[in-house]
């Protein structure tokens, strides 16, 4: 993902990363032992890069872990601006649905639609048991903020009973995804007049760039069939687009780095404390799909640790590695450590603290930065790919 700034004094005081179970805080990586104490591995990662080996064990660590730089430069502070840049890159008179979920980029987006066209509906599909309800609370308030229209949908409750009953989720098997997805095609197919829009942006993921920006000379925000109103951005201007109307989702002070279900397979340990259980709606159904995929899939850790640690998020042999090598870190009195409120506090000050202002650029001229950095990093990881890949044929497959 993307880089963090965390802000104290009108200062940036770090860079952090948050990826799979592995935080960043400018050159030092720590790895999760609880949702409590990580440990510093690059010692494991010096030699072995991209692959991180600890003892006998041994992980992609670059499948698992992305850390995106970008320069810090504004594209949007001043809003009007960019919106009439903007205006003359779509077509007049459009009819616009956007896909929204209540996190700063779908906020971001909505909000800068709104000034483009009259006619835009939010659509927000609930990913049922595994998400929280106070999301469609915050989604009706910020439609109604932005003067938006809502269409709130629901994942079918039986078929994700049934889903839950079997297992729960994981990295790799998202069929949660797919849930999510199908009653918004559905709504879609019924809007014909409609144009689809998102929240994407090209800098918060290498596949994303790969895909939005990779290939372009110049920012296209609409391609016919869909609008991205966002997509050159960077996140510093999407904080401040939603710090400016005020609507921060809780979990961003909170000192998470996304807002996504309670129960969402690709969030790091350190963002579960203990108080997802009381967020959904049936706790014991969710205990009852963390048994279903402990019984059902090649898990070699005792219980008590297997849901301490929410090891459900990986397939059976990364958990598997996964929890040896934090119980090995867990012995290493030796190495430097963190705490998950330090952690949490760094990516709350994104949202609380004073934003330092960047540096002010039109959208071509920014674009051209960003496109000139992430070519770069794209490259890098490229390498980084091939060699693990080149590893794992020597080697055997690598986790």
């Amino acid at each position: 993902m993307e880089r963090y700034p965390a802000f104290r004094n009108n200062k940036i005081i770090s860079w952090n990363v948050d990826s799979a179970e592995f935080t960043a805080i400018n050159n030092k990586i720590y790895m999760w032992i609880n949702n409590k104490e990580g440990v510093i591995i690059n010692e494991f990662l010096k030699k072995n890069y991209p692959l991180l080996k600890i003892d006998e064990y041994t992980v992609n660590f670059v499948r698992l872990f992305e850390d995106i730089p970008w320069p810090y430069i504004s594209l949007s502070w001043n809003l009007d601006c960019y919106i009439e840049w903007l205006r003359k890159e779509l077509p007049n008179n459009l009819r616009v649905i956007l896909n929204f979920s209540g996190g700063k980029d779908s906020i971001a987006a909505a909000k800068v639609l709104s000034k483009i066209t009259k006619d835009v509906v939010l659509i927000y599909s609930h990913v049922t048991y595994l998400e929280s309800s106070k999301n469609i609370d915050f989604v009706e308030k910020a439609a109604k903020s932005l003067g938006l229209k809502v269409i709130v949908l629901e994942a079918d409750r039986n078929i994700m009973r049934n889903m839950l009953l079997k297992g729960m989720p994981f990295r790799g098997n998202r069929w949660c995804t797919f849930m999510k997805v199908k009653p918004i095609k559905k709504v879609i197919k019924e809007l014909k007049d409609y144009v689809k829009a998102d929240g994407e942006r090209m800098t918060e993921a290498l596949k994303r760039f790969k895909r939005l920006g990779m290939s372009s000379k110049k920012p296209r925000p609409f391609d016919g069939g869909r609008v991205r109103p966002i997509y050159p951005l960077t996140l510093i201007d999407v904080v401040k687009m939603v710090r400016d109307i005020g609507l921060v989702h809780d979990d961003y002070l909170k000192g998470l780095p996304r807002v996504a279900c309670t129960f969402c397979p690709y969030k790091s340990l350190r963002e579960f404390d203990g108080s997802e259980w009381r967020e959904v709606e049936d706790p014991g159904l969710i205990e009852e799909a963390i048994k279903a995929s402990y019984r059902r899939f090649d898990y070699e850790i005792p219980w008590e640790d297997f849901i301490e640690r929410h090891l459900w998020r990986f397939s059976p042999k990364l958990a598997n590695t996964i929890y040896r090598m934090q119980n090995i870190l867990m012995r290493r009195n030796d190495l430097e450590r963190i705490k998950s409120d330090r952690v949490n506090d760094l990516f709350r000050s994104l949202w609380t603290e004073t934003i330092p202002k960047p540096r002010i650029v039109n959208v071509e001229e920014g674009f051209y930065w960003l496109l000139k950095v992430l070519k770069s990093v794209f490259k890098k990881a490229s390498k980084e790919f091939e060699l693990a890949n080149s590893v794992e044929s020597v080697m055997g497959p690598s986790l």
